[in-house]
């Protein structure tokens, strides 16, 4: 259970939700079920408390250094290598969570329970891009494992940026390294798809991961409820309406890029803060759809909306008990 809870935490953080949420199974949505999930988070908030007691307890070991990782798309480049950001060698400091976190991982089981988890959240999140690119079995389990190595780059970043002593230099520097990384990955799944249409489509299904996520967690069973489900065409309209409901909406914080959290910032006025960021940028969402929704389906996108932001603060209220400032 505490395995589990812990990869819940940290790639709630690093994944904007989307494993956790995958942990979580498609909620229910009625009511009841939303009330449960608020006290599975005051549950969830003392468990995580005593699990970051434990964490700083546990010895600081390095991590060995991995080659790039070669799929049959061709050779990319290794994800950044969890190292130790800290200080001076020869100062001995308590770690940090988040090396406590990078600590634990290193243990076979763990790491592979979070390898399984990634496999998940990439079915869950792709599955119909793999279908509507028409890939073969193989070809399939091919481009799972580049998107495998990409997510598991987010993760490991993420908790690089975990450190709350990192300079601003050496966030710099692991952003940019980040950066260079990411472009690797680009062109080998660029020369694994071979086809310039196909690369658009997987960027467009890629830059809208949250929003496919949000419909995929809380939103068709909603849709399904009310024998109202999206067309195709009323997907996309919709996603198109909560892409340019949050890059219209300030404050809100990109969790798609692992670069953008600062942990120094990460506090209960930041939770609230976001709460009431996806709040508006949700109300101008559900406007949007106005223009192409039935009444019924606006109620069931903001059915959606809300049980969505309750896992979201879920993630958020863990993250915060697990790697904020104190």
């Amino acid at each position: 259970m505490n395995r589990i809870l812990v990869t819940l935490c940290v790639l709630l953080f690093a994944a904007a939700v989307t494993t956790a949420g995958w942990l979580l199974a498609r909620p229910d949505p009625s009511a009841k079920k939303i009330a449960a999930l608020e006290v599975a988070l005051q549950e969830a908030n003392s468990e995580v408390a005593k699990l970051k007691e434990e964490l700083a307890k546990k010895p600081v070991a390095s991590l060995p250094t991995s080659g790039p990782s070669k799929g049959a798309a061709g050779q990319t480049a290794g994800a950044p290598t969890v190292d130790d950001p800290s200080g001076p060698a020869g100062k001995t400091a308590k770690p940090s969570a988040g090396e406590a976190m990078r600590n634990m991982f290193r243990d076979p089981g763990m790491r592979a329970l979070v390898e399984q988890q990634q496999l998940a959240q990439i079915e869950m999140l792709y599955g119909r891009l793999f279908d509507q690119l028409g890939l073969t079995p193989e070809e399939k389990a091919n481009f799972k494992n580049l998107l495998g190595e990409r997510t598991k780059a987010q993760m490991e970043l993420g908790l690089k940026l975990m450190d709350p002593n990192l300079t601003p230099a050496k966030r710099k520097e692991l952003a940019e390294g980040y950066k260079a990384y990411q472009a690797e990955s680009d062109k080998a799944i660029e020369a694994f798809l071979n086809n310039k249409e196909d690369y658009t489509l997987f960027k467009r299904w890629e830059g809208t991961a949250g929003e496919r996520t949000k419909i995929d967690m809380a939103g068709r069973s909603q849709f399904a409820a009310i024998n109202q489900p999206l067309t195709p065409q009323q997907e996309e309209q919709l996603i198109d309406a909560m892409i340019v409901a949050r890059q219209e909406t300030p404050g809100i914080v990109n969790t798609q890029d692992p670069t953008a959290m600062d942990v120094n910032r990460m506090d209960d006025s930041f939770v609230d803060q976001q709460m009431k960021a996806m709040e508006a940028a949700d109300a101008a969402a559900l406007e949007r759809a106005r223009a192409f929704l039935t009444p019924e389906q606006l109620q069931a996108f903001a059915k959606m909306n809300e049980q969505f932001r309750v896992m979201a603060q879920a993630g958020l209220k863990a993250s915060v008990a697990m790697f904020g400032k104190k």
